[in-house]
Parts: structure tokens; C-alpha cells; sequence
């Protein structure tokens, strides 16, 4: 399965070789990721909800995310671009908790 994602952090692809990107799901387009939290129930799968007596509360579960290349990738060959931090772009799902970014979404 394919997400619409925002690249939340890229400070750990240096050190570990993966992004941090907020997954959303069931968006019509990408303008409505710019507020996640206004839908909590229906946008994002990176949105969990916590009760607590009366009180709900909701928090983001972001997760690591990949990056693919088009052209190889290895010790110090391959090429890539590491997309920057509020770009939007399309996941894929891995595993149970992480993505791989498949690539930027443009948008004006």
C-alpha cells in the first residue's frame, strides 16, 4: 500500500540511513496534511488517541522511513536525494514499523 507522508525530521539519515516522516492516510490531497491533527480519526495513521477519565488526548506516532534510489546504493556509491523536512512525497509500507520513500509529490 501506497501513503501520502511528510518528511518530519532527516537529521538521522546521516547516522542511522533513515528519515522521519508523518504518514497520512485517506487524504484527498496533500494541502490537507498541513494540519493532521484536524481530523484525527480519519487522516492520519500516524495519530494515536489516548482516554484518560473524560479527557482524550492525541499524539503523533511518527515513524522511519527509507530512501529509495533509481540508481544503485551502497558504501559510498549510488546516487539519492534526501528530501527536506516539510517536503511531501509517497511512502510504502515495509514492515510493521517502517516506510520507504518512494519520492516527492509536487506542489505548488
Amino acid at each position: 500500500m501506497v501513503y501520502r507522508a511528510r518528511v518530519i525530521s532527516n537529521e538521522t539519515f546521516q547516522s542511522y540511513g533513515y528519515i522521519i516522516v508523518r504518514v497520512g492516510a485517506n487524504c484527498n490531497d496533500v494541502y490537507g496534511m498541513r494540519d493532521l491533527a484536524a481530523f484525527p480519526d480519519s487522516i492520519s495513521n500516524s495519530i494515536r488517541k489516548t482516554t484518560e477519565g473524560s479527557t482524550s488526548k492525541y499524539y503523533y506516532t511518527d515513524t522511519k522511513a527509507y530512501i529509495s534510489s533509481p540508481i544503485g546504493s551502497g558504501y559510498d556509491y549510488g546516487m539519492f536525494y534526501l528530501p527536506q523536512v516539510n517536503s511531501y512525497g509517497l511512502v510504502a509500507k515495509l514492515d510493521s514499523d517502517s516506510y520507504v520513500w518512494l519520492g516527492a509529490l509536487y506542489t505548488m
